[in-house]
């Protein structure tokens, strides 16, 4: 379980991170945000981002492709956790709802990468590491977590029926994904309040569980 940038859980014990690794993660992650792809970015641009020597980045890679892979998995998992921690504080079905989007407008700005992995999960142009960081998100214990406490607390306080397959399950989560849409077209979407929004999707979602 990865919790930030700099120490990592594993079974319950904090494993540091050398603070140079670190650094080099947290190099590929900002140049990934902006805008830089998995294809062009370059060791000597990570080296100089992070302010180390290229030579000290082959200390801990020997590929480019691991490191990349490597440090947005990382950063990808330690949102997930935080994302995670945000949602799980509340006891209800529409509190967890609510909640989720909540978490998504709040970090908005900070162009966070595993909204961006997940909502690539829908688009053609999904690439090989994309994909790999994607299914890391989906077996991540924190997120499976509220997916699930969200489907239990609303069978439980008789809001939606149990999904009779997986394919009804994904398929209503996506409604989730429509959020941080609104969020990037706000201007389209003008005459739609943030809170009509919100609620809109909360009940998109209830009604494909209730056929």
């Amino acid at each position: 379980m990865i919790k930030s940038l700099g120490c990592m859980k594993k079974n319950n014990t904090t494993i540091p991170i050398p603070e140079k690794k670190a650094a080099v993660y947290k190099a590929v992650v900002e140049l990934y945000n902006e805008g830089k792809n998995f294809s062009n970015m370059t060791v000597s641009e990570i080296a100089l981002r992070a302010g180390i020597g290229k030579g000290t980045v082959y200390e801990y890679f020997t590929k480019k492709e691991d490191l990349v892979k490597d440090a947005l998995t990382y950063e990808c998992l330690a949102q997930a956790e935080a994302f995670a921690s945000h949602v799980l504080a509340n006891a209800t079905f529409d509190g967890i709802c609510y909640a989720m989007m909540d978490w998504l407008e709040l970090n908005r700005e900070k162009n966070l990468l595993f909204q961006k992995i997940m909502l690539a999960r829908y688009t053609e142009s999904i690439n090989e590491v994309a994909l790999e960081l994607l299914e890391h998100l989906t077996l991540h214990s924190s997120l499976s977590t509220v997916i699930e406490t969200l489907f239990q607390k609303g069978i439980e306080e008789g809001i939606i029926q149990k999904p009779k397959h997986d394919f009804m399950k994904n398929s209503a989560l996506m409604m989730f994904l429509l959020f941080p849409h609104y969020l990037n077209n706000r201007k389209i979407y003008e005459s739609l309040t943030l809170e009509e929004a919100k609620t809109e999707i909360r009940n998109m979602f209830v009604k494909m569980l209730n056929p």
